[in-house]
């Protein structure tokens, strides 16, 4: 099942309300900072009511093992549709800075196996409602994306603070020399496609890039 396929479908027009999973997950650099704790599913079923598949919008990057760890695995988007156990179809949503870095109790499939449990029952807790309208429209945005990377404020300040690091310990010098590095690159150009599809009051937006919650909150402002 994909994507085309599923919109193609007949619709059941029902969405499940954003279900708070904030205790699985946090925005991986500290749980202080705004991460998105709102999951979303949206269900397709034929003319029968029988449900061809769940599209859910996920928003933690969805590894609990480690880079260590070298086998073939589908991590937590495996386990969390295993768990589910139906058709789901899985979209990362604002998940480059959130994972479960702070909420794991260790990096195991054994931990895989709870967290995708302990989330598949979250999300069957939701409370199904209908969408107002039945209107399905697929846009295609082509854009450029200009990167300067001698003008990027976080490598610039993230710079300063290893120079006063590496003063105070030499085995940062080669992280501060990698970040040097890349502030002399050239500018780039990426020619980027976006896809808009509509559902009534829905609005599905697929960028090929990992998306931030900054750039998610942005995203919710355009109208």
């Amino acid at each position: 099942m994909n994507l085309a396929h599923a919109i193609a479908c007949k619709l059941v027009h029902e969405l499940v309300p954003k279900v708070d999973t904030h205790e699985f997950y946090s925005n991986r650099d500290s749980q202080k900072l705004p991460y998105n704790p709102w999951s979303y599913i949206v269900r397709f079923c034929d003319d029968s009511g029988k449900v061809i598949v769940d599209i859910l919008n996920f928003l933690c990057h969805p590894t609990v093992l480690h880079a260590e760890n070298i086998a073939v695995s589908t991590d937590l988007i495996g386990g969390i549709r295993k768990a589910y156990n139906q058709p789901l179809m899985i979209l990362l949503g604002e998940c480059g800075d959130v994972s479960t870095r702070f909420t794991r109790k260790e990096s195991s499939f054994a931990e895989v196996a709870r967290l995708s449990q302990k989330i598949s029952e979250q999300l069957k807790n939701g409370t199904w409602q209908a969408l107002s309208g039945d209107e399905l429209s697929v846009q295609t945005l082509v854009f450029d994306n200009t990167y300067h990377p001698s003008e990027d404020q976080f490598l610039l300040k993230s710079q300063q603070k290893l120079q006063l690091l590496v003063q105070q310990d030499k085995n940062c010098q080669p992280l501060l020399e990698r970040l040097t590095n890349r502030l002399k690159q050239s500018t780039q150009t990426m020619h980027l496609q976006a896809t808009i599809v509509k559902l009534g009051e829905l609005a599905m937006i697929f960028l090929p890039c990992e998306i931030v919650y900054a750039l998610a909150q942005t995203l919710l402002k355009l109208k």
